[in-house]
């Protein structure tokens, strides 16, 4: 079997890639999957408006902080929905865990306004990678008593992480195994 390289293989690829999102199209629509995808795409107008500062600026003094988090969130929701539509399931599934990460952090600041809030605009990017890493936000709302309403609850996160993140030894070896049937 000739197998493709160089443009040959992009654009094979590329065509490849048009013809999944036919077929996701097709699926999502026999699916019916419009109010889904009506609601995805209303939000990531929404999230692409507040990151851009279409409803206004924060105000003088203050500074984009919670911004650019809603324009990581836009574009993390726009790749994760076209690697699913690409038929690049595991990928998808990597960027929801980072989302589900924003989705705590927006949830613990409404939860435990303005407290955690505050606190996170007095901190420096350093003090607040630490004091607001995933693992800690979590414990945050668990002491709140809200774990059932969290976004991302840690058995979800913990799947997302052993499914897509974190790739096991023997799927590292069956994928050498495979790629070695395409080199020359």
């Amino acid at each position: 079997m000739k197998f493709p390289i160089g443009q040959e293989y992009l654009m094979s690829t590329i065509l490849g890639e048009a013809k999944n999102n036919r077929d996701h199209d097709r699926l999502f629509s026999e699916n019916q999957l419009e109010n889904e995808l009506e609601l995805l795409g209303t939000s990531l107008s929404y999230l692409f408006r507040y990151s851009t500062c279409y409803f206004g600026c924060p105000g003088e003094g203050r500074t984009h902080v919670l911004e650019p988090y809603a324009g990581r969130t836009y574009n993390l929701s726009l790749g994760s929905f076209i690697l699913l539509r690409s038929g690049l399931y595991d990928e998808s599934m990597n960027i929801l865990r980072s989302i589900g990460e924003i989705a705590n952090l927006v949830f613990l600041f409404i939860s435990d306004y303005p407290k955690s809030r505050e606190m996170w605009f007095h901190l420096s990017e350093k003090e607040r990678r630490n004091e607001f890493r995933p693992d800690r936000v979590r414990k945050k709302i668990e002491e709140l008593n809200l774990t059932e309403l969290m976004p991302m609850r840690r058995e979800a996160y913990s799947f997302l992480c052993e499914q897509s993140v974190h790739i096991e030894v023997i799927w590292a070896f069956y994928f050498v195994a495979k790629i070695r049937d395409f080199l020359p």
